[in-house]
């Protein structure tokens, strides 16, 4: 049986320090802005369909933590504005309401994260 390790993952195979990062999201004009956009993924990710939806698979492996490092927060912004795309859009609220509770929320969480 093939086990497939998914997320963002670092093991040890024989003593060997290995970064493997292997996330599928669905495909939205607005991520793939931003993943077009990127430094590291615009030329390490691949496009497929499943079940008729448009996925996009991010898988890289490397023993540099250097560019494990690069990568994981690159991903990270990419995997950020999919949450936040997808809350927007899935939210039954009118969109105005969407963008000032965003704002407000985003706000208030900038004043808890960095306080003056």
């Amino acid at each position: 049986m093939r086990t497939r390790i998914f997320g963002i993952k670092s093991i040890n195979i024989n003593g060997t320090p290995v970064h493997t990062i292997n996330v599928i999201i669905n495909s939205t004009s607005t991520i793939m802005s931003k993943i077009l956009n990127d430094e590291f993924w615009k030329t390490r990710h691949t496009i497929h369909m499943h079940n008729g939806i448009s996925k996009i698979t991010f898988l890289h492996t490397t023993m540099d933590m250097n560019e494990a490092a690069a990568a994981t927060r690159s991903i990270i912004k990419i995997l950020f504005a999919h949450k936040v795309s997808n809350i927007f859009n899935k939210s039954y609220l009118p969109p105005s309401e969407k963008e000032a509770l965003i704002k407000e929320v985003l706000a208030e969480e900038t004043k808890l994260t960095y306080p003056l």
